[in-house]
């Protein structure tokens, strides 16, 4: 996911939204606005993180993939569990989960700039990641 590694995904979501990028030393490097994007989900996730750790059996982290931060994974997977399926958002703060909401609504702008600049490669790009998502992690041979 870009938000969890931009330098990684950089080509690909620049030649989707290329007003948010400019070419710095050969390295594509996002505008100000997106960075501040990319910063916020780190800050919401690092404190997503401290929080569900004082919970004991939060669902937050029982559902987190391993291998991956259990921070970044509390946010990347609120969108596919859906903004009422947290469960045990009462134990993390109504500050904190309004922060959280908050991040979903900018994500959500984001998500329709990228579809209405171009339609075809967001159909594209997302029927790659659904294709990836629906086979689960790798096993490696």
């Amino acid at each position: 996911f870009f938000v969890q590694n931009p330098a990684q995904h950089a080509a690909m979501i620049s030649g989707m939204l290329p007003d948010c990028f400019t070419l710095v030393d050969a390295t594509l490097e996002p505008d100000a606005k997106l960075e501040r994007f990319v910063q916020r989900f780190h800050l919401l996730a690092y404190s997503l993180s401290e929080q569900a750790c004082r919970i004991p059996g939060s669902i937050w982290l029982a559902n987190s993939v391993p291998g991956r931060d259990s921070y970044e994974e509390i946010v990347v997977a609120r969108p596919i569990r859906g903004a009422e399926s947290e469960g045990d958002s009462s134990s993390l703060g109504a500050l904190l989960v309004e922060s959280l909401r908050g991040f979903m609504r900018e994500l959500e702008g984001w998500s329709m700039q990228l579809q209405r600049h171009c339609p075809d490669d967001w159909n594209r790009c997302s029927a790659v990641l659904l294709r990836c998502l629906s086979q689960g992690p790798s096993t490696g041979a």
